[in-house]
């Protein structure tokens, strides 16, 4: 840096190493201004050394941004699909966390039924699918006796009659065109819910209705059908002469006194859960038979089972503003996780919707720094009468840094069907031991504890709350 001195001080200062004090200022006015020339240099110098220090702190945060950007995008593994006809419990995808996978009523998971995502950003285990345990395509022959053909069409339906009526739901499916929302003009009449699909539109009526826009009352169809509706008879044709031959259509069998009477498939099979045609309920019909589904369901493709209306994603909730949807099996809740009110100098804030964490604490306060670090909240659908024993939750840290790790139920509703065990050093499980029968809702409490040579670092509350559906599928 250039520092330039006043003229005359040059001037000056070249007379005195001359020897001349010829209109020269007095030394004291010499070395006055030479310290006010160091001051000014001193100054200067310490606003370039600031500048520079403040430069190379924003260049450091700019690195730990980016480090920390790349970091996420690098530990994650590829997302993994949802098996048909099962679900997939777990979002995240980033390395240490799980996603479990569970298969509906009538099929059993072959493959991993959970998955770890790797350090390498892999998956561990393999792909699982759901299969079948129902035996729908199994030859009924032995089953059917005197039935003369086999059952080769799959309807749905439920067990109704006239002097009982019950139907549950009967679903009619509509269509529409590409890009426009048909609920939008509330097709479903009578109470019916519409639920918006891939080009079509579904309809959910509600006891008492059907068709495609639940515009028919169920009772004025059957009445229509009277017992000779379920009779008919027989096709004959003569063959040599002096005989005969006849036979029944599909569906019908062949009674004393030649009639040709309905088979009553629902009677026959769904009693028995090895031969029952239907996941849920059957409805008799002339030659033939329908599959029901309970209200929050529909039809599978099958047109046996039934599988899950996602309320959630279809937009077709009652959930108010600030509040959070949760698909169940049959249904949905509506949710608001809440943080704890402020407590003995304890407080939360929420950094997430579903995560509270702990302020930082006064210095002389000890209630405050046993308090968890942090509180988590999880929802989790279940089906009823759920084998056991069955992994509902896990529990683990990412950054450990104690040398323990302490997993215990701490409260809730229902502990009595749940257990806590560990499944390695840094791992906990929520085990449900209980069948349970539903609809049912539990709640338990978890925490997980680190130590450091029997010193406390930290613990977590993991709220977990499960809705136990009335159906087991």
């Amino acid at each position: 840096m250039l520092i330039l001195l006043p003229g005359w001080v040059a001037l000056c200062i070249l007379q005195l190493a001359l020897g001349s004090a010829q209109e020269c200022p007095s030394h004291q006015q010499v070395l006055s201004t030479v310290r006010q020339m160091q001051k000014l240099l001193s100054a200067q110098e310490a606003a370039h050394l600031q500048g520079t220090r403040s430069l190379k702190k924003q260049l450091s945060v700019l690195h730990s941004r980016i480090q920390r950007l790349a970091g996420k995008h690098n530990d994650t593994c590829p997302l993994l699909a949802v098996p048909l006809n099962g679900r997939k419990l777990g979002r995240s995808a980033r390395v240490g966390h799980d996603v479990h996978f569970i298969c509906n009523a009538g099929f059993q998971l072959v493959g991993s039924e959970s998955r770890t995502c790797r350090r390498d950003r892999t998956w561990s285990g393999t792909q699982p699918f759901c299969r079948s345990e129902v035996p729908w395509a199994r030859g009924r022959g032995a089953a059917q006796g005197a039935i003369s053909r086999p059952l080769q069409r799959l309807g749905g339906r439920k067990r109704q009659k006239l002097a009982n009526p019950a139907p549950a739901l009967v679903v009619f499916m509509g269509s529409f065109s590409p890009g426009i929302d048909e609920c939008s003009s509330n097709p479903c009449a009578n109470g019916g819910t519409c639920v918006d699909g891939n080009q079509r539109y579904t309809c959910l009526c509600p006891r008492g209705w059907s068709g495609v826009s639940c515009q028919s009352p169920v009772y004025a169809y059957w009445v229509t059908l009277s017992n000779s509706s379920f009779s008919r008879q027989p096709r004959c044709a003569e063959g040599r002469p002096g005989s005969r031959h006849c036979s029944c259509d599909a569906g019908f069998q062949m009674r004393a006194g030649g009639v040709c009477q309905d088979v009553d498939e629902c009677q026959l099979f769904q009693p028995n859960p090895q031969t029952r045609i239907c996941l849920h309920d059957c409805l008799n019909l002339p030659g033939s038979y329908r599959c029901l589904c309970p209200p929050g369901y529909v039809l599978h493709a099958d047109r046996n089972t039934c599988e899950d209306v996602d309320e959630c994603t279809g937009s077709q909730h009652n959930c108010t503003h600030g509040e959070l949807c949760i698909n169940t099996f049959g249904g949905h809740r509506c949710v608001r996780p809440k943080c704890p009110p402020p407590r003995h100098n304890t407080s939360y804030v929420k950094t997430s919707s579903f995560q509270c964490e702990r302020n930082p604490c006064p210095t002389d306060s000890r209630a405050c720094r046993l308090a968890a670090t942090s509180i988590s909240f999880h929802y989790l659908p279940l089906q009823a009468n759920h084998t056991v024993p069955r992994v509902l939750f896990k529990m683990s840290t990412t950054r450990f840094v104690g040398d323990s790790l302490r997993f215990a139920i701490i409260g809730g509703r229902g502990q009595g069907v749940f257990a806590v065990r560990r499944s390695n050093r840094q791992t906990g499980e929520l085990v449900l031991s209980s069948p349970v029968v539903g609809p049912a809702t539990l709640e338990v409490e978890l925490e997980m504890s680190e130590f450091s040579r029997k010193v406390l670092l930290g613990k977590h509350i993991f709220k977990v709350t499960a809705f136990v559906s009335q159906y087991e599928f």
